[in-house]
């Protein structure tokens, strides 16, 4: 069927640019942001032993070089350990790391946790954990967690970041709106833990973190 010119960027925006959520997609009142307040305070908790731990060791916050208002809210480090088996880089980002920060948490609250170990271009383990407030209708706190292992043992035995870290399932979890983002509670419960647990694990290989670019 031949789409007329004037709706052509209305289409565009309807296919490539618009959530487009599923029914089971949709919050229900058990993913209300009162039954993931407890989550947030874990977090947060967590956020601030980090950034207090990172400080004993003398690693600070960095500039993100791509924000517009070059605030330092970004850890980007490495584990010396794991320099002879691959490139392995960790990111983590939140403007709530500085416990100076005093926006509201509904004023905008994002957390980001990217990690990949790259030890061949096929064999690789990577984590992204993103989470954030979205000014949805009910406001609400969402979630992403990709989580993928390439070529597992017996393909390659070497020592890798998330060797007994213990963050869940080793597979991909794709949801299917705006790159991955969810509102159910389990799956945001289980991106605040499994974001603790590599925190908890980076607290206590603190002395051989470095920062890099």
């Amino acid at each position: 069927m031949e789409i007329a010119d004037e709706l052509k960027t209305v289409n565009f925006h309807r296919l490539h640019i618009l959530m487009s959520p599923k029914i089971e997609d949709m919050p229900t009142l058990e993913d209300a942001d009162e039954h993931k307040l407890p989550a947030i305070n874990r977090l947060l908790i967590k956020m601030f032993e980090f950034n207090r731990e990172m400080s004993s060791v003398e690693l600070s916050l960095q500039e993100d070089k791509d924000d517009h208002y070059h605030q330092k809210k970004l850890y980007k480090l490495t584990d010396t350990r794991f320099k002879e088996m691959g490139n392995l880089e960790i990111s983590i980002e939140s403007k709530w790391f500085n416990p100076k920060y005093g926006i509201a948490l509904h004023g905008g609250f994002k957390f980001h946790l990217y990690i990949n170990q790259e030890i061949h271009p096929e064999i690789s383990d990577w984590l992204r954990i993103d989470i954030c407030h979205l000014d949805t209708t009910p406001m609400s706190f969402v979630s992403a967690r990709e989580y993928d292992r390439y070529l597992t043992p017996p393909f390659y035995c070497g020592k890798k970041f998330f060797d007994g870290i213990g963050i869940g399932p080793k597979e991909r979890n794709f949801a299917t709106i705006n790159e991955g983002l969810t509102f159910k509670i389990k799956t945001f419960n289980q991106c605040v833990d499994d974001a603790c647990a590599v925190m908890q694990a980076l607290i206590i290989s603190k002395d051989n973190l470095i920062a890099i670019n």
